[in-house]
């Protein structure tokens, strides 16, 4: 049987280093890309996860789903609606370049 230790998801520390990756990442990214659009990514502790948006006009990470977190697997619908959006956003920001 194996065992993993994963940290408490309400842990708020754990959450701001993750917060602080996609800050310093997307922009990068961002610009590799032509700062055409807004970008997503999504920090997962354990079992648990949150998704962000870097708005191209706002330049602020912002949550995708509020304050709340999105278990797996309970809120694996939720979680596909969210991933399905992004993938509709990016394919729009693509067709409108």
């Amino acid at each position: 049987m194996l065992v993993k230790n994963f940290p408490d998801p309400g842990q708020s520390e754990d959450w701001n280093v993750g917060r602080e990756q996609l800050e310093r990442y997307l922009p990068s990214a961002r610009e590799e890309d032509g700062a055409i659009q807004n970008m997503f990514g999504a920090v997962t502790i354990g079992d648990v996860v949150r998704f962000y948006e870097l708005s191209l006009n706002e330049g602020e990470l912002l949550r995708v789903q509020g304050d709340g977190v999105l278990h797996l697997p309970s809120d694996s619908d939720i979680i596909h609606r969210v991933l399905s959006d992004i993938a509709r956003v990016g394919l729009e920001s693509s067709d409108a370049a």
